[in-house]
């Protein structure tokens, strides 16, 4: 579409996302859709928002022999935090852009990611549609960031006004960055992925005419992280061949069996070569990972003796005891009568 040259282009980004969360109203915006959600479970309505509660609620872990709990917001690292915190920005932008509407301000352009959102509106009228979803909820603030020279960046995209027309190039958050390097002791499946992946992006992410300096961006990220000439090469011809010429629609079954076992330098790689004429691939993995060697040792280790079905082993409060274990008894008790 033409962009008008009195409109802006425009990014709001949530300050802190899931610690921001209000909970009592992620639990409402559930109750309000149950209709969609009742289709995908058998749970009854109030079993299905009591152990949506507990979980949510669930945000308790020991360190140095302390207990503490989240104050506010969805639990970090919860498979279902990013649900909740979606559910609670399509209500807050369905809200919003319905008072923007109202008020007659011109946003052509709303585009959302999670809590990142990409908008296009007349230049006067920005600043009031930051304040309108700023007005949603206390907890739940917008940034803005303005186009400059008509240029926005936007997640790994820098967006470009020209005549215009919006034009996007990838733009990587850093360009000589350390990758999985070449020379490390690592499956070669692995290095190939890494750079399919670097190339996958600077292809998909940016229009045809600005290709060319995106896959020159790849090479060099690449080259600082010790990847030959020819490996490099190797990947492009075949990335850029399934990108514009491979059938989009030619989707066959995947019925490859795979075995997964830790990496070992030689030794894997003579394996897959045997397993492979049986149709079997090895898939390798890394012994040790630095997660491991650093990051899991940020909390207190759980004794040997209740390791098992614990799931925390004190609360902060006495009373949080009890108003978890009435949760679970209820959710307990309805459950066996839709499975059992």
């Amino acid at each position: 579409m033409q962009i008008p040259e009195e409109h802006m282009l425009f990014s709001l980004d949530v300050k802190s996302l899931y610690t921001n969360v209000p909970v009592q109203y992620a639990m409402e915006c559930i109750e309000a859709r149950w209709s969609e959600v009742a289709r995908y479970t058998k749970i009854d309505k109030r079993s299905f928002l009591d152990a949506t509660r507990l979980v949510l609620d669930s945000t308790f872990f020991n360190y140095r022999g302390v207990t503490y709990t989240q104050t506010f917001g969805v639990p970090m690292g919860s498979p279902l935090s990013p649900v909740i915190a979606n559910i609670v920005m399509e209500r807050l932008e369905q809200e919003s852009i319905q008072r923007v509407s109202a008020e007659q301000l011109d946003m052509v352009i709303y585009r959302r990611y999670v809590d990142d959102c990409f908008c296009v509106a007349r230049r006067e009228h920005v600043d009031r549609i930051l304040e309108i979803f700023n007005d949603f909820h206390d907890r739940l603030q917008f940034t803005v960031e303005k186009e400059e020279q008509e240029q926005i960046k936007f997640l790994d995209i820098m967006v470009t006004r020209k005549e215009g027309i919006l034009e996007k190039t990838w733009l990587p958050k850093q360009t000589k960055g350390r990758y999985l390097n070449f020379i490390s002791e690592s499956p070669n499946s692995h290095k190939r992925n890494t750079a399919i992946a670097l190339v996958d992006r600077a292809i998909k992410l940016t229009d045809a005419q600005h290709r060319p300096s995106a896959i020159s961006t790849v090479k060099e990220m690449l080259k600082c992280n010790n990847y030959p000439n020819w490996f490099i090469q190797n990947v492009l011809k075949q990335r850029v061949h399934k990108h514009y010429n491979g059938l989009q629609n030619d989707k066959e079954v995947d019925e490859t069996k795979y075995i997964p076992t830790p990496y070992v330098p030689c030794l894997s790689e003579k394996l897959q070569k045997i397993l492979k004429e049986q149709g079997i691939t090895l898939a390798v993995k890394a012994k040790s990972k630095l997660k491991n060697e650093i990051f899991a040792k940020l909390k207190d280790p759980i004794p040997p003796g209740q390791h098992k079905n614990v799931v925390y082993s004190e609360l902060i409060h006495a009373n949080g005891i009890d108003h978890l274990y009435s949760i679970c008894k209820e959710i307990k008790t309805k459950w066996r009568k839709v499975y059992l």
